[in-house]
């Protein structure tokens, strides 16, 4: 079981509850590779009791870098490091709190990043991957990331549970069992279509899964015959003679579940947030499909980013507004 201490509806939500927006094992993550960016600069969340307590009991100067201002609604204190790193931070790029007394110790924020993007839907806990700071991959072989397993994730949420704050989820019109149900199966199928590198094919599988429950009129050129008319216009050849391109097609489709979570959910902001609409299920395939296309040009003429979740992410909105 998984505590939520402060999410609007504090409570307990159980293992089957947890809805993760990712395939189990298909994201990593390298902190020494990229720099341990994280740590620099951002600071991180504490509780105002016992986790903060042991971090100044390791480092006491830390004092020096707890913000005064705590919020009531968690508890927690902000706590703030320079650019260069903050204090835990090793040479080798290990935290020191971790080194010192086990992962278990660790700041929540640090803990459970980079799948610390919660939502609450309903009884539901939405898990999804952090957009921007981390530079996420996909594990492009069949093996798997420790670090992103379901089992690994489900033990941290449920070590001391979750203090901070937990947003629900706006209503999009459609019940949050029928909606995780039918994203599960999508994230389920993304491991069929990874191995092939076949956005196409997934794609298509995405709207035949809604089209069940879909009761709306049909548009005028569906999703399947957009993917048709997309997939013969780019000529996509076979996964095994793409070479590198193979790997970023994988990318697109191992990321593709969090993609969806993004246009499909947004999180009831507070008043003086930017607001977004968020985009119909049985539209969520037609959006990605123009993400894809939007993401793909690169790839025709030489320029190939390495940071394709971050990209596609920021692509997200867009891609939504041309719907």
């Amino acid at each position: 079981m998984i505590r939520l201490w402060h999410s609007g509806s504090p409570g307990e939500v159980s293992d089957s509850e947890v809805a993760f927006a990712f395939a189990s094992g298909r994201l990593a993550y390298d902190c020494a590779r990229c720099g341990a960016k994280c740590c620099r600069g951002y600071g991180y969340a504490a509780s105002s009791t016992g986790e903060l307590a042991y971090q100044l009991s390791v480092s006491p100067h830390l004092a020096l870098f707890v913000d005064g201002s705590i919020s009531h609604s968690t508890r927690q204190l902000h706590v703030l490091n320079s650019p260069s790193g903050c204090c835990f931070l090793q040479e080798n790029g290990m935290c020191g709190v971790q080194v010192r007394g086990g992962y278990g110790v660790k700041p929540e924020t640090c803990r459970l990043f980079p799948f610390n993007d919660l939502l609450r839907l309903g009884r539901f806990l939405i898990v999804r991957p952090h957009v921007g700071l981390c530079p996420i991959d996909v594990v492009q072989t069949d093996g798997h990331a420790p670090a992103s397993l379901y089992a690994t994730l489900l033990a941290e949420l449920g070590l001391k549970g979750v203090q901070a704050q937990v947003p629900h989820c706006r209503d999009i019109g459609t019940e949050p069992d029928i909606l995780v149900e039918n994203e599960g199966r999508i994230t389920t199928e993304s491991e069929k279509y990874f191995s092939a590198a076949d956005v196409m094919g997934y794609l298509a599988s995405q709207d035949a899964i809604w089209e069940a429950q879909s009761r709306r009129v049909a548009p005028n050129m569906s999703t399947a015959a957009m993917v048709a008319l997309c997939a013969d216009l780019l000529s996509t050849p076979p996964a095994e003679k793409l070479g590198h391109d193979a790997d970023l097609l994988r990318t697109f489709i191992a990321v593709t579940p969090a993609l969806r979570s993004r246009l499909i959910l947004r999180s009831v902001s507070a008043p003086d947030a930017p607001q977004f609409a968020s985009v119909n299920v049985c539209d969520a395939g037609r959006a990605l499909l123009t993400l894809y296309l939007i993401v793909s040009l690169p790839r025709f003429d030489g320029r190939v980013s390495d940071r394709p979740y971050a990209a596609s992410c920021n692509c997200s909105s867009y891609a939504a507004g041309l719907m």
